[in-house]
């Protein structure tokens, strides 16, 4: 019984470890967490009371129906023009053009959609660089000063 003195002790800090969380998260953790999912609900009216910045595929048509009309019938038909540009909150207001919308027509952005991954796919459309890996070493030709054509290796940058 002497012992035991030290489990109860361990016990009492315990429960005062326990009972000390419980009190913080009571004061610390929203109200609204937990009522409609893992997140705190009053976040909802915060998000709505936010400006809309993106206005879907149909505000662009306002002003670019050749181009609205030409990708409906390729292969990004499925894409939302604001996925490749910016929000249209950057390029018009009030269906009034307030700047130029900025391009980035570069292979990053279109290795979002289409990097190889694991879960898609096969027949699903890959960029070229997605099919080359970081480490290998590629070639391309490359034009010199004088127009003639010459080789170069380059190697990727490491990960």
């Amino acid at each position: 019984m002497e012992h035991s003195k030290h489990l109860w002790r361990v016990v009492l800090i315990l429960m005062v470890f326990f009972l000390g969380f419980v009190g913080f998260r009571h004061f610390m953790v929203p109200k609204s967490f937990g009522l409609a999912g893992p997140y705190r609900y009053d976040s909802i009216q915060d998000h709505m009371a936010l400006p809309v910045v993106h206005g879907g595929r149909e505000s662009c048509k306002k002003c670019h129906e050749e181009k609205y009309d030409m990708v409906m019938k390729g292969k990004h038909k499925a894409v939302s023009c604001e996925v490749c540009h910016e929000p249209v909150t950057v390029h018009a207001k009030d269906g009034a053009k307030i700047a130029d919308m900025p391009k980035s027509p570069t292979w990053r952005l279109c290795e979002l959609c289409h990097a190889k991954m694991a879960g898609r796919p096969k027949t699903h459309p890959r960029s070229p660089s997605a099919s080359t890996s970081r480490s290998r070493r590629f070639r391309w030709a490359t034009r010199s000063p004088r127009g003639s054509a010459r080789s170069a290796t380059i190697s990727t940058i490491p990960r």
